[in-house]
């Protein structure tokens, strides 16, 4: 049986279950991101380059830390924060938006990197 830990606005929510046999304790997180990928595509649809600002992206924040894990593990350095103003971590996440992978967290037809 799970219990309910956490509801965040972003879409995440926490549970706990425990195994009386296995005397296993999980706490999961899962998170529904679809909304963010129907607006990013709403956003793109519409999308008019107009202006000196745009936006480029919606990122759940779920993704971007498993990003950050993901390069500080290639890298071997340490950004502690996806907020981080590392040109190279930048530069890697800007690479990541640029991929047909990442397609859906664009908000407009264009490339990103630099």
């Amino acid at each position: 049986m799970s219990v309910l830990l956490d509801v965040n606005p972003w879409g995440a929510v926490e549970t706990m279950s425990f195994d009386h046999a296995t005397g296993n304790l999980t706490i999961a997180r899962t998170t529904d991101i679809q909304a963010i990928l129907d607006n990013n595509a709403e956003l793109a649809a519409g999308f008019n380059k107009k202006g000196d600002w745009w936006p480029i992206a919606s990122i759940p924040l779920e993704v971007l830390a498993d990003w950050l894990k993901e390069y500080e593990t290639e890298t071997g350095r340490t950004i502690g924060s996806p907020f981080s103003d590392d040109e190279d971590w930048n530069k890697w996440c800007y690479g990541r938006l640029d991929s047909n992978e990442f397609l859906k967290l664009r908000t407009g037809h264009f490339r990103i990197g630099r």
